[in-house]
């Protein structure tokens, strides 16, 4: 009997961390872009406002080559620093005015290098949220 339980517990775990319950919130607008600036490059991660099918993206609401992440915020494309050292499981990204949190909840390898992903994506204004999200992304090198 234990061993069911067991097994039961292991496969709802899964599901429920599959689908986490993660509250949006949006005090802040961000705005999608097309264009990223030349010297985010190499490996990079993006979440879109929306992806059709997983292949045609529009626009993206954050883009990172891991050391800077960029958000477009009221007309300005805002540059945020990476806030201590990579990890893949959450990225902080800061600067003077907004910290991002850049979570990927699930991700899928595809060809090469290539991946598709989930993610929370929260915006902090001081101690305030003001955007939060999960949105659909890629990345690779």
């Amino acid at each position: 009997m234990k061993f069911l339980v067991t097994i039961f517990f292991l496969i709802n775990s899964i599901t429920v961390t599959d689908q986490p319950h993660v509250k949006s919130v949006s005090l802040l607008e961000l705005k999608s872009f097309n264009n990223v600036p030349d010297d985010l490059d190499g490996c990079t991660s993006s979440l879109y406002s929306t992806i059709i099918n997983r292949t045609k993206q529009i626009g993206y609401l954050f883009f990172t080559d891991y050391k800077v992440a960029v958000i477009l915020v009221n007309g300005k494309l805002e540059r945020l620093k990476i806030e201590g050292n990579y990890q893949w499981e959450k990225q902080v990204y800061k600067n003077n005015q907004y910290r991002v949190i850049f979570a990927p909840l699930k991700r899928k390898d595809q060809a090469g290098e290539y991946y598709t992903m989930d993610a929370v994506l929260t915006v902090e204004m001081g101690s305030k949220i003001v955007y939060r999200r999960i949105l659909p992304g890629d990345g690779g090198c």
